[in-house]
């Protein structure tokens, strides 16, 4: 059981890392909306945000509660953490896939970012968001692999308790 805490807990640090750069990416539509002008970020022209994204940048939240069910050793909380990263991880993540697959096959079969609808930096914005997608499918993975792990662990524990009782 102390084996998976400590696995999720680095799973759910790199989650938090990852949120850190979609808060960085974010942070232009943000400062628009609060009609706030900063001449070094607006130079950066950086894509506004889709809805997927705010879905995926407050998946915060069910890791919050993921760290407080560890250190509580709440099964409830961990299952509603579980859930909530299908909701809010994997759900837009496969939107994401959806919804830049045919500039990022433009992409990979032409190497023309031109043919493509949104380029920053030269490069189509598909490649990062398929990067990013990548990364974030392999940590969410784990978290849910741990996260599993932990329930069957601590069930396991529970039920062994409760029969010595």
């Amino acid at each position: 059981m102390a084996l998976s805490k400590k696995r999720l807990k680095f799973t759910l640090i790199l989650h938090l890392l990852i949120a850190f750069l979609m808060a960085a990416k974010l942070t232009p539509t943000v400062l628009d909306l609060l009609n706030v002008f900063l001449q070094p970020i607006e130079e950066l022209y950086i894509p506004m945000a889709k809805p997927w994204e705010w879905v995926w940048f407050f998946s915060v939240l069910p890791v919050a509660l993921a760290f407080r069910s560890i250190r509580t050793n709440n099964l409830l909380q961990l299952k509603i953490f579980l859930s909530a990263i299908l909701v809010t991880c994997i759900c837009p993540l496969m939107y994401c896939a959806y919804l830049y697959a045919n500039d990022f096959r433009t992409y990979v079969i032409t190497k023309d970012e031109t043919k493509t609808s949104e380029v920053w930096r030269n490069l189509p914005v598909a490649l990062y968001w398929y990067i990013f997608i990548g990364v974030s499918c392999q940590v969410h993975g784990f978290e849910l692999y741990f996260g599993y792990e932990l329930i069957r662990s601590m069930s396991s524990h529970r039920s062994q308790t409760n029969k010595s009782k």
